[in-house]
This record gives C-alpha cells, sequence and structure tokens, in this order.
C-alpha cells in the first residue's frame, strides 16, 4: 500500500508548522484560513518560506506574510481575468466580423478558413476544420442561453457566426484564429501594430492564463504552460526594456510578468481609457515585503515602473 500522510486534524496541522518554525499571531483566524483553503493549497504559498529539505521555516517566518501572499496573488487572479474577459470579447466580435463577410454560415464549409484547416490533425482522422467545429457543437450544446434556444426552434438549428461567437469559450476562440486565411488574421492584427504570428501567440497564452485563474490556481510565481512569444528587437518601442530584461531566458519567458506588459499593451486598443493599467500597476507596489520573496519570481525586473505599459501609450 502506497505510504500516504495520514489526516491530521487542523490543531494538529497548527502544531506541525508551530514546530517547523511558522509563527502564527492569531491561532483562532490560522485555523480558519487553514479551514478555507486546506494545508497542500496554503503549503504552495508557503513554499517559499521554508527549507525544502528539512521542511522548518526560515527565521522569523509568520503566517501574516504567507496570507499576504495569497491574497496578493488572489488579487492578480481577479485583475487577471477582469481583462482577459474584455480582451475576450473583442475578439469575438472582431473574429467573427471578419468571417461574416463571406457569409452568416460560411464557417460551416472549410473554404471559410486557411487550406491547412482541410489536413488532418495530428494523430487523428478528422480535419483541422472538423475538430474546430466538433468543438463549436459542443459549446452550443451545453449553452442554455436564450438566443440560442431561439435559433434552434427558430431556425431549426442554424446559427449564424455572430450567434455562436457568443456562446465560444476562449479555447476554441484562440483555435479559430489559428485557422483563418492569413488575410484575415492580418485586418485583425494590423489593428494592434502587430503581425498575426505574434497575436497567435498571445491568444494561445491568454487562454492557458485565464484557465488557471478561472480554477483558482497559483499564479505570482507560476512557469506558464504556454509562454507567448515577444516582438522583435525594433519592432514594438514599449517592448525593448522588457526585452533587455528577458533576453534569451526562457525561465523569464515563462513568468507571469510579460504577460502582463501583453495584457496592458492589448488593453491600450481595446480600451484606452481603462484603468487596468493603473489598478495592476497599483498592485505590484503592494507586492507582500519579505526577504524570502522577489518579484523577480514573477520575471519583474526592479525597473518595472519605467516601463511604458505601466503608461498611457499612443496607439
Amino acid at each position: 500500500m502506497i505510504g500516504h500522510k495520514k489526516f491530521r486534524t487542523y490543531e494538529e496541522q497548527a502544531e506541525i508548522l508551530i514546530q517547523r518554525g511558522l509563527i502564527i499571531e492569531n491561532r483562532e483566524r490560522f485555523n480558519k484560513i487553514l479551514e478555507n483553503f486546506g494545508n497542500y493549497r496554503l503549503g504552495l504559498y508557503w513554499h517559499p518560506f521554508r527549507d525544502n529539505v528539512t521542511k522548518q521555516f526560515y527565521e522569523n517566518t509568520s503566517f501574516s506574510t504567507v496570507e499576504a501572499l495569497v491574497r496578493f496573488d488572489e488579487a492578480l487572479a481577479r485583475v487577471i481575468f477582469s481583462a482577459v474577459r474584455e480582451i475576450e470579447i473583442y475578439f469575438r466580435s472582431a473574429i467573427s466580423y471578419e468571417l461574416a463577410k463571406k457569409g452568416p454560415e460560411a464557417y460551416l464549409s472549410q473554404d471559410c478558413f486557411h487550406q491547412n484547416a482541410s489536413r488532418l490533425k495530428k494523430d487523428s482522422i478528422i480535419t483541422q476544420h472538423q475538430s474546430w467545429l466538433i468543438g463549436l457543437n459542443k459549446n452550443l450544446a451545453r449553452s442554455k442561453e436564450e438566443f440560442i434556444e431561439h435559433h434552434r426552434e427558430k431556425y431549426k438549428g442554424h446559427f449564424p457566426i455572430w450567434v455562436v461567437f457568443q456562446v465560444m469559450e476562449f479555447g476554441l476562440l484562440a483555435e479559430t484564429y489559428s485557422i483563418m486565411t492569413w488575410q484575415d488574421k492580418t485586418a485583425i492584427s494590423h489593428k494592434f501594430n502587430l503581425s498575426h504570428e505574434l497575436l497567435e501567440s498571445w491568444l494561445i497564452s491568454l487562454n492557458n492564463l485565464r484557465n488557471v485563474a478561472a480554477h483558482h490556481g497559483r499564479i505570482w510565481n507560476k512557469n506558464l504552460a504556454k509562454s507567448p512569444s515577444f516582438p522583435k528587437r525594433g519592432e514594438i518601442t514599449c517592448f525593448e526594456p522588457l526585452l533587455d530584461f528577458i533576453g534569451r531566458d526562457q525561465w523569464k519567458r515563462k513568468k507571469i510578468y510579460g504577460l502582463l506588459c501583453i495584457i496592458a499593451y492589448l488593453l491600450n486598443y481595446i480600451n484606452p481609457n481603462g484603468d487596468w493599467r493603473e489598478v495592476t500597476a497599483r498592485l505590484l507596489q503592494q507586492f507582500p515585503k519579505s526577504q524570502y520573496l522577489k518579484l523577480d519570481d514573477m520575471g519583474t525586473p526592479n525597473n518595472w515602473q519605467s516601463h511604458g505599459f505601466w503608461r498611457h501609450l499612443p496607439p
């Protein structure tokens, strides 16, 4: 039988942590937070404060600092989720607009997309377009929206492109962009002064980040499963300081800060009068103070406040 750890009550878990050097200022509050989050999840946040081998906490580590890190991560998830929601809504509109030019139900045909959409998916017997349609039909089948029921009844299940995009998940939205013709992709990406290859990479990375935030995963020092591509040198001026910092360091490319900069860049075009940049900058300034924590663990440079992303950028 596998030797799993045995069950411990909240009080027993607290005693073990105290024995390992964690300072718990308010036992009642600690027990409540432990009950709300669970030992294993909290362990993801006190990990930076203890020795990986001995499991002993570093000197003067208090639970209040661990909790501050938890609250910072929660706030970070909220600002990310609100931004990605705004980005998702924009691209639903932009992509459906380009495809609608070819006809309300042209999306049902592979001819609406790039020729690569007619190729078989890797290790599959269906094409990329067929796979995309299967995903789309799943989105429609799950929807309980009144307008979807209306089209089922009145139009016998025929849905124009501008309707289906209202229930399309972000992952499928990113996939839609990836199989569009280069002309259609470029019509959208040029509004952001981006290549379509770069925008495609960003949408895939943003979808991955959105899923982590939506499922309450740890974000602040996470290695991104889908790290985004970045502009080439001299391509976009505001990215130059970030490129100086990242260089060819793959570790920095997988951290959250670069994607926060990408979000700020996109929102500057989508909603230039919004306050997301200011809210996020204030949050970064509130990063918990501890000798065992560094903003660098987020892939954030010391001079991040001088980066143009956190000020209004001219389109």
